[in-house]
């Protein structure tokens, strides 16, 4: 049996065994805080029970000093064992009031947080599992998202635990660790899926006391660790980030230059993956970021710096291509390569193909998928409006734009794709937000668009450009009717990068989603139970674009499809 196999099982058992050992048979801090309240109470009410009781005696015992000296010592015998009752009573009282104040110290400065979702869809033409997500289009490989309602089949959900304390001195400390999982199974076992794995781990300090007679650094926070950093953000109707700097390292949050101006700083650290380099390490990118605030955080300008100085660093023993390979190569015509394995091969040949698990230049160096040095720095530019109000009225409204040259161009991850080449260059708008229309319906408008060139492969190009609407309509405190229009226009020429090919064309859904939730009247209140039909339709070119996509698959072609399901969302 390969135990490898039943590893990330393991982990997530271990999780959700000592959840439900904690949760079910073990009670909660609450329930023993109030049973030992309970408890007490009651050992108060005896102790004063037989306090009256005592002073009762000692009555009866002086109007009746005149008994007998036998009857005289029987009494006095009672009201010695009534004091000692009571002595034990109020010890035991005591005790249970001491052993409350270490069990409310644990959870003295604990939080909790967490996120969910969970759906499932069946499709019209296959009458099976559905198919769906936010990067399901040729866009999406580049990074352009569709609306999310009734386009998700996955389960997904991610806690987060949070412990501060205060030092003698006045220093706050918190730490902070998350952890997630995500899978698009349906059963509820699920080891062979399950990506189980810590996404955040960090700890910050703030209210520093040594910085308390500085200004500048009277609001200051620091951490170190493994985090996304604080100030992302994203438009939640597409699933999509606008900005997201994570990664391991450190900085600084909240330095004050003046009354409108603040400024946040960090180093992190990012991994490529395992390539086989002559050093046996991953290969590592840093970014360096300085994120500025202006006029009470309405405009915000961020700028990263990214290196990689072994992006292109040379790989373990290359094997040298055998003579007469490519001459061999070439005599096989590109419609037969199903054959390869029959025609005969020159000698080396295995060896050879078995070295390449990654592409190398000549001298041994690494290259992209597409054969091209890829690039060892960057850099990476966001200028951004936040509005705590739509224009004047209720609800929100940002704008950003975004620019990236060499391994900046991942516009959304900052410093993420390994795979971009010194060139490439990318620019994107995005500007969302939401409001009222009247007092029973909402809206929720986002466009977004973006041009990249040379990306992966020098004049590769991709344009595409998103519109996406949700409309909420409340006709209980507890029942929303939810609507969400997408549409997405794009036209990319990746001149053969990874398999594909060049597409054009146009995507658009329309989801219909009955909505049941805790209390109707705002786009981020939750949980929501939701039941959807969502129809959607492609251009037929975009059915081309890749294998490796859903597009053009057996029962989801364009000409149009439908797909009904039931989510549910929550977080707190």
């Amino acid at each position: 049996m390969n135990s490898s196999a039943y590893r990330p099982w393991a982990g997530f058992s271990l999780l959700f065994l000592s959840t439900n050992l904690l949760a079910a048979p073990a009670p909660s801090v609450e329930e023993r805080l109030a049973r030992l309240e309970a408890r007490a109470l009651t050992a108060e009410a005896d102790a004063a029970r037989l306090r009256r009781e005592v002073e009762h005696l000692n009555r009866q015992f002086a109007i009746n000093s005149s008994l007998p000296t036998q009857l005289q010592l029987s009494l006095s015998e009672r009201v010695a064992q009534v004091e000692a009752r009571q002595q034990s009573l109020e010890g035991r009282t005591s005790e249970l009031a001491s052993s409350v104040d270490p069990i409310e110290g644990l959870t003295e400065g604990f939080s909790f947080a967490g996120y969910a979702r969970s759906g499932m869809s069946v499709n019209s033409h296959e009458s099976g599992a559905g198919r769906g997500s936010p990067y399901m289009t040729p866009a999406g490989s580049v990074g352009g998202t569709v609306g999310r309602l009734g386009n998700e089949i996955d389960t997904y959900a991610s806690v987060t635990f949070m412990k501060e304390s205060q030092a003698s001195n006045g220093t706050h400390a918190k730490f902070t660790v998350k952890i997630a999982d995500g899978m698009e199974t349906p059963n509820p076992w699920a080891a062979d899926e399950s990506k189980i794995h810590v996404q955040q781990a960090y700890s910050e300090l703030y209210e520093l006391a040594s910085f308390r007679d500085i200004p500048m650094l009277r609001d200051a926070r620091l951490w170190a660790g493994k985090r996304s950093d604080r100030d992302n953000f994203d438009i939640h109707w597409l699933d999509m980030d606008v900005v997201s700097l994570e990664g391991t390292g450190a900085g600084i949050y909240d330095v004050r230059l003046t009354d409108d101006w603040s400024l946040n700083a960090s180093f992190m650290s990012r991994s490529y993956g395992d390539f086989d380099v002559e050093t046996n390490k991953d290969i590592r990118s840093y970014i360096g970021t300085l994120n500025q605030f202006f006029d009470d955080g309405r405009w915000q300008f961020m700028l990263s710096g990214i290196y990689s100085d072994q992006n292109d660093a040379k790989l373990n023993k290359k094997e040298s291509k055998p003579e007469g390979l490519d001459k061999w190569e070439g005599t096989i015509p590109a419609d037969l390569m199903e054959l390869v394995q029959s025609f005969p091969k020159p000698e080396g040949h295995d060896k050879w193909l078995n070295h390449k698990k990654y592409d190398v230049d000549d001298s041994g160096n690494r290259l992209n998928k597409a054969g091209f040095s890829p690039a060892g720095s960057g850099w990476h530019g966001l200028l951004a409006y936040h509005r705590p109000d739509f224009f004047g009225q209720e609800g929100m409204f940002k704008a950003a734009l975004l620019y990236g040259l060499g391994l900046g161009a991942e516009l959304k991850s900052i410093g993420s794709d390994g795979e971009l080449i010194d060139d490439a260059r990318a620019l994107r708008l995005a500007m969302y937000g939401q409001t009222r229309l009247s007092d029973h319906w909402r809206i929720a408008p986002a466009l977004v668009a973006e041009h990249s060139k040379d990306r992966y492969v020098p004049g590769d190009d991709y344009r595409w450009l998103t519109f996406n609407m949700r409309l909420a309509n409340e006709l209980t405190s507890n029942f929303e009717m939810v609507y969400e229009f997408s549409w997405q226009s794009m036209d990319l020429d990746p001149l053969g990068y990874d398999g594909r090919q060049a597409a054009s064309g146009d995507f658009w859904k329309f989801t219909l989603a009955p909505t049941f939730k805790a209390e109707s009247g705002d786009f981020f209140e939750r949980p929501e139970l939701r039941l959807f039909a969502t129809y959607m339709d492609w251009s037929k070119e975009l059915d081309n674009f890749s294998t490796k996509d859903d597009f053009g698959q057996k029962g989801f072609k364009s000409g149009g499809t439908w797909q009904f399901g039931t989510q549910m969302e929550t977080w707190f």
